[in-house]
């Protein structure tokens, strides 16, 4: 622990204070059996240069543009049939201008609703007076990982049918 009587630390190397004001930042540390780190006098560093290098640390990944076309390979599952897992391939277009997801049967366009660095969340619903049904899914942006489930919903017979989809992604060129 750092002593302000003797400078001294018990630690190998301890940050003893840093201050950011408008136009610079003060740090001073301290080494072993109390030997200051580099030296006793006060470090200055320009405090736009220390916010730069803090930016570098905590930059994040800019959110894609444009559109992505996925070729999807993997199997679809209903509740009905738990150990018949269906194997599938589908084409999905990620369209971040409009905020959609297209290619999943009986479902339209899912929404977007977050994108992070590690993946992309989308959703739709549908409810009239019989009929509800809704779908819930994610992409895994490094891995290619697409998991989801579409549920349906009769309202009046109260029978339901789930599905879940377990995909492996990888983005797709324009052959023509």
């Amino acid at each position: 622990m750092w002593s302000p009587d003797n400078h001294s630390c018990t630690n190998n190397l301890a940050l003893e204070e840093v201050t950011v004001s408008d136009t610079l930042v003060r740090a001073v540390a301290t080494g072993a059996h109390g030997v200051p780190w580099p030296s006793t006098q006060w470090r200055l560093m320009k405090a736009p240069i220390l916010l730069a290098f803090l930016g570098l640390a905590t930059a994040q990944v800019a959110e894609p543009t444009g559109t992505v076309a996925l070729a999807c390979r993997g199997t679809a599952t209903q509740d009905t049939e738990p150990d018949a897992k269906q194997p599938i391939s589908m084409g999905i277009v990620l369209n971040f201008t409009t905020r959609t997801v297209q290619g999943f049967p009986h479902i339209g366009d899912a929404e977007i609703t977050k994108v992070d660095d590690s993946r992309i969340v989308f959703v739709a619903s549908y409810d009239d007076n019989n009929v509800e049904w809704g779908f819930a899914g994610t992409v895994d942006r490094v891995t290619g990982d697409l998991k989801a489930h579409w549920m349906l919903m009769n309202m009046e017979t109260g029978n339901s049918r789930i599905v879940a989809y377990s995909l492996k992604c990888q983005p797709t060129q324009r052959m023509l």
